[in-house]
């Protein structure tokens, strides 16, 4: 099997759009200048990175197994609920990258991205 299925293909994208969005939400806090500017700035860098570490797993040759691709998808979906909870994060934001979080898991949970991400992959 040379070409990705299709469901990493969507899970990629998911991932390289959270990592735009991510980007911009960190753009728009610093332009905000709210109270706890840098524990705001880091949720919204650890997101950016998160996303960005799933989306180089999904691709040819990718460094991640099934299962830790699966729990970096976790917890992209658990960095922005806790930055909500702590108040660092506007609600808005916090769902649109909870909802990216799990449309790649909800993607990578199915078999055949997993029998590509663990033998077709490489």
């Amino acid at each position: 099997m040379n070409e990705r299925p299709k469901h990493v293909v969507i899970a990629s994208a998911a991932a390289i759009f959270g990592v735009f969005f991510a980007a911009v939400v960190t753009a728009m806090t610093l332009i905000d200048g709210a109270d706890g500017l840098a524990t705001s700035m880091s949720f919204c860098l650890l997101s950016l990175v998160l996303f960005l570490g799933i989306f180089g797993s999904l691709n040819k040759n990718g460094q991640w197994s099934w299962r830790f691709t699966i729990f970096m998808a976790v917890l992209c979906a658990a960095v922005p609920i806790m930055a909500y909870i702590y108040g660092a994060m506007d609600l808005v934001f916090m769902v649109i990258l909870v909802l990216l979080a799990s449309v790649v898991i909800i993607f990578m949970a199915t078999g055949d991205a997993e029998d590509w991400v663990e033998t077709d992959r490489l």
